[in-house]
């Protein structure tokens, strides 16, 4: 069945991808510039560090694959996968592993796309551990070793989980509302107020955010990975108590 959404939906799964990947391009070629003229030495792991940023994960890397979620789970509310299922709880609980599944392949191609950015512009994949480095600035003489797989599964993991929370949410509203239109603006606003006023005490993006100096000790990451995940599952059994009453007879999806 998932693979069957996947193959009806490619092309704008396609355009999604291609929205990303040219949003990163062009996100990631701001910051190199930058740190280019005040002769910061970025490497591909600072790159990667980057997409948790809430400009960029909260707007792009969120709000297109919510409204994906949506487009495809409208599929799902069609009378033979109802009577197939009967109870609701189900389709729910298969959207949302289809969604964590979603999320996952979104920042891993992201994440990858973010190397091949660093290599096109000749960096080096690894420099925290020299006194030349971006990292060794930011962290007022500070040299590591050997980080670069903690920065790209940590970048993965709570890449995964913040895309997941938002398109949970979405589909949620989606269910509530039968309007991607309205479930498309709720969550561009939440995206939004979220991005931008960083101080918002349930600000998601920012809370969430690593830089340089949290993969020194390590608390920020383990805190992050015991947070994001409980979010997801309250979420998840919160909005099986939402969504029990819906009806879905003759149910006109928008």
């Amino acid at each position: 069945m998932y693979k069957e959404k996947i193959h009806e939906n490619k092309k704008i799964i396609l355009v999604m991808l291609f929205i990303i990947f040219g949003s990163c391009f062009g996100y990631l070629r701001i910051f190199i510039n930058f740190y280019n003229n005040y002769n910061f030495n970025i490497c591909k792991t600072d790159m990667i560090l980057l997409i948790l940023k809430p400009s960029y994960i909260g707007t792009f890397l969120t709000i297109f694959p919510a409204y994906l979620t949506m487009h495809i789970t409208k599929y799902d509310f069609n009378a033979n996968l109802i009577l197939r299922y009967r109870d609701k709880k189900i389709i729910w609980l298969r959207q949302s592993l289809h969604i964590l599944i979603n999320s996952f392949f979104i920042i891993c191609s992201t994440v990858i796309f973010s190397f091949i950015i660093g290599t096109i512009n000749q960096k080096v994949t690894y420099n925290w551990d020299s006194e030349d480095s971006l990292f060794f600035r930011r962290t007022q003489g500070i040299i590591v070793q050997d980080k670069q797989y903690i920065v790209i599964l940590s970048t993965i993991i709570i890449g995964t989980l913040l895309i997941s929370i938002v398109s949970i949410l979405c589909n949620l509203i989606y269910w509530i509302t039968n309007s991607q239109i309205i479930s498309s603006l709720i969550v561009i606003s939440f995206c939004l107020w979220n991005t931008f006023r960083p101080q918002f005490f349930l600000n998601i993006f920012s809370k969430t955010k690593l830089n340089e100096n949290d993969f020194i000790t390590g608390n920020k990451l383990i805190l992050d990975i015991i947070i994001l995940p409980s979010i997801i599952i309250l979420l998840i059994f919160l909005s099986i108590f939402v969504i029990r009453k819906k009806e879905f007879l003759n149910d006109t999806r928008r």
